[in-house]
């Protein structure tokens, strides 16, 4: 397969198969293409930043000089779903000594328009001292 990495470029990567299919490559898994944390870890960011795909895809082949498909962004920020149900499902405790209400306004398109939207973040500290996000609301 052909893989691409931010040091060597794009290579070609011969994998060894069986005949049962049951070989499970170590280093890089079956279906992974981009073998850099560092890249992934940008896409991610700018995700959370609310960038879209064809934006993340044009920043990479600008700063990567790379081809990357929508559908490697989409893998690649799919891939921090499973924590955000788990953060969502935590259990709430009896008691948080400090709660902290706040509001950030951001600028999102809504049917071809740029709305202001209001999200409203509840902080807790909790009796150990440990800060976190409680719960986001639009």
């Amino acid at each position: 397969k052909a893989v691409r990495s931010l040091s060597a470029g794009s290579f070609e990567l011969e994998t060894g198969r069986d005949r049962l299919g049951t070989f499970e490559p170590k280093i890089v898994p079956k279906r992974q293409l981009i073998i850099t944390d560092e890249l992934e870890g940008t896409i991610l960011s700018m995700y959370a930043m609310g960038v879209s795909t064809r934006a993340m895809r044009d920043y990479v082949q600008q700063m990567y000089a790379m081809e990357i498909s929508p559908a490697e962004i989409s893998r690649i920020t799919d891939s921090v779903l499973p924590a955000v149900q788990e953060w969502r499902n935590l259990p709430l405790q009896t008691v948080y000594p400090f709660v902290f209400l706040d509001c950030m306004f951001f600028k999102v398109r809504v049917n071809g328009a740029v709305e202001t939207r209001a999200i409203y973040n509840i902080l807790w500290v909790d009796i150990a001292g440990k800060k976190d996000v409680l719960r986001l609301y639009s």
